[in-house]
């Protein structure tokens, strides 16, 4: 049976990702609230992302480590600039991507899950489920539908 979608199915997910993480997915600028105090905390945050988060072991023991901080100011720092913890700005840094790939490319599931740092396909097919109430393959499906 196939899932039919619409204009407002797209508009509901892409509501439910600002309500999750606080931005539009593609527009994580629009995440930092902070001036230029946080700069420096911002560029070593996109650093450390770069670096680290497709990384399937990468938690957020190591997230502090990697940002020379402990993990409770690591916290602090991320409530006060991002407005989420460190696990939510990771897994939000996924989903974005992941939506990025879902939209724009060929990549299979599995490789999209790998890509953004998920070991086990199945496991993200879940949280993307949980999260957004669709499956990567019908937001997939769903953004066809919209270029169509």
């Amino acid at each position: 049976m196939s899932t039919v979608f619409n204009d407002s199915s797209y508009q509901q997910l892409t509501r439910a990702f600002v309500e999750k993480f606080g931005y539009p997915p593609g527009k994580k600028d629009e995440l930092y609230r902070a001036g230029k105090r946080a700069g420096r905390f911002i560029q070593d945050l996109q650093a450390v992302e770069k670096q680290w988060f497709t990384n399937p072991e990468f938690d957020k023991d190591q997230f502090a480590e990697k940002m020379q901080m402990s993990k409770s100011t690591l916290q602090r720092k991320m409530r006060t600039i991002t407005g989420l913890t460190p696990l939510q700005y990771i897994r939000s840094v996924q989903y974005a991507t992941a939506f990025d790939l879902l939209s724009n490319s060929r990549m299979n599931i599995k490789g999209i899950a790998h890509t953004i740092g998920f070991s086990d396909p199945k496991y993200f097919s879940r949280c993307f489920r949980v999260d957004f109430g669709v499956t990567p393959h019908e937001y997939r499906t769903l953004i066809r539908q919209q270029k169509n």
